[in-house]
């Protein structure tokens, strides 16, 4: 059973932090939304350079299983993206299922690190944003 309600994301991040009322690099690291900061950013970066072909959506069924950006060409969804402020992050069982249900072949965690770039042994690729963009974009756009 998929969720209705939808996620709201902020992409302009300089908007966010105004109405949150965070000035400088400090308060947001100590704010409690600095991982809803990283998504939207995240995802507008993505949105910047994705070819047009793809539609962006949320995942997330009432089970728990969520998947930040799903990358999605006409009804087959082609790649999950988890997205996670800490480098150490750990992937859930709810993004597992994510993967499972939607069945895709490219699926990625972008971290804050700026140079990781490995895959775990279920083949999920974890790198940093410009990483992403540079490396791995293409592959998934072409």
């Amino acid at each position: 059973m998929l969720v209705k309600s939808p996620k709201v994301y902020i992409r302009d991040s300089g908007i966010l932090h105004h109405f949150l009322h965070i000035s400088n690099k400090k308060h947001l690291i100590n704010h409690p939304a600095i991982g809803f900061s990283w998504e939207g950013y995240v995802i507008e970066q993505i949105l910047q350079h994705v070819n047009r072909q793809y539609n962006a959506c949320f995942y997330a069924t009432a089970d728990g299983s969520e998947m930040d950006l799903v990358l999605v060409s006409g009804i087959k969804a082609v790649a999950c993206i988890e997205i996670k402020t800490s480098p150490e992050a750990k992937i859930t069982r709810g993004t597992y299922e994510s993967i499972k249900d939607l069945g895709t072949n490219q699926n990625f965690v972008i971290n804050s690190s700026e140079n990781e770039d490995y895959k775990n042994s279920d083949g999920i690729i974890f790198c940093g944003l410009e990483v992403f963009l540079s490396k791995y974009l293409k592959k998934i756009s072409n």
